[in-house]
């Protein structure tokens, strides 16, 4: 990993404020320090053919739809990540994770409108496995691409009880179909005390 001056630098905070992160990190064994040599991420210890196609949380977790959103006009980041034209709309929906009762996750999840169908999002609330979901309405993902960068936040999150200063990932996951086209973007903010016991990542589907 880069060194403590970089990463204060990164995420614009103080060395006191990146080493209480990166205790977190060796705690909760994503990270290692080595005397002399710096940090390193720790290797995945996980077997991806022992989780479900396209989960990525524990089974031990609980999903909850705040609401859904329909007819929005993405931000310009979004729209190109999705390849979708300037007058073209998203629908958007936004859900919590839970683990043991406790909220973990801020989850905020992106489609085109155009792929949107009546009621899909409203249906799966609760439903942990969104790939699949999206099999059966006639969207097959075969692969997707997942990027993880450790934060501090610079304002409280009340929905998932974390507050200004904690330790926090942020994690995006896009979604693929087997002709390369970007299906969905899916936005998290968890909770970074927990990121070890629920977090599971497989990127390639059946």
């Amino acid at each position: 990993m880069p060194s403590e001056p970089v990463l204060c630098e990164l995420f614009h905070v103080s060395r006191i404020t990146l080493r209480r992160a990166v205790q977190e990190l060796c705690k909760e064994g994503l990270i290692t320090k080595r005397h002399g040599l710096g940090m390193f991420i720790d290797a995945d210890t996980y077997n991806p053919h022992q989780i479900n196609a396209g989960k990525l949380y524990s089974e031990n977790c609980k999903f909850h739809t705040i609401h859904v959103l329909r007819n929005i006009k993405p931000a310009d980041e979004i729209a190109k990540t999705l390849r979708i034209k300037p007058n073209e709309k998203v629908v958007e929906v936004h859900r919590i994770a839970y683990f043991q009762e406790y909220p973990v996750s801020y989850i905020t999840v992106r489609i085109p409108e155009k792929l949107y169908k009546v009621r899909f999002f409203e249906d799966m609330v609760g439903d942990s496995v969104f790939i699949p979901s999206l099999k059966k309405i006639g969207i097959t993902i075969t692969h997707t691409a997942v990027t993880i960068e450790p934060f501090i936040l610079q304002e409280q999150q009340p929905l998932i009880m974390m507050e200004k200063g904690d330790l926090a990932l942020s994690l995006r996951r896009i979604g693929y179909s087997e002709k390369e086209a970007p299906i969905f973007v899916i936005n998290h903010i968890m909770n970074g005390k927990y990121s070890a016991k629920i977090l599971k990542i497989s990127t390639t589907h059946h």
